[in-house]
């Protein structure tokens, strides 16, 4: 009447295919995972001086605000208002343009790495329409904490 396969333990045919849908994501997350770039952080106050090789620098800070793939930003030059510009980042590169600058309508394009950005900025003079390459780098700008005064 009973024979000996009826004793015989035999998994549930769902329970052998959740098993291979683990051993499958686990062995994703072994392998591909440690390939995945996390997209380069472009958010903070960075600061730059203009010309990089000039005799007299204009102190530039640009205040990125967070933002997906396109960042709103605060393009600001010693002594001069307050301007607003779209900064983008795709991976690691970095591009924005300045209209009006101390150096006439200026595209800037860099590399981001941590708290640094290399690039070039292509400066296109406001009375002639001529192009000029600069090298730019930026830095970010730490935060310092302020102790609470007792």
């Amino acid at each position: 009447m009973f024979s000996a396969d009826t004793y015989l333990y035999r998994p549930h045919p769902t329970l052998l295919s959740m098993n291979a849908v683990r051993t499958l994501l686990l062995a994703l997350a072994t392998f591909v995972g440690p390939m995945i770039v996390l997209a380069a952080d472009v958010v903070g106050t960075w600061k730059w001086s203009l010309p990089p090789s000039g005799v007299t620098p204009v102190e530039v800070t640009l205040l990125v605000e967070p933002g997906d793939g396109t960042h709103t930003a605060t393009y600001t030059e010693t002594g001069k208002d307050p301007i607003s510009v779209t900064v983008r980042l795709s991976g690691d590169s970095v591009s924005f343009t300045v209209e009006e600058s101390s150096l006439g309508k200026a595209q800037y394009l860099g590399r981001l790495e941590d708290d640094t950005i290399d690039g070039l900025i292509t400066v296109v003079q406001r009375a002639e329409a001529t192009a000029e390459g600069l090298s730019w780098r930026a830095t970010r700008a730490l935060i310092e904490s302020v102790a609470p005064t007792p």
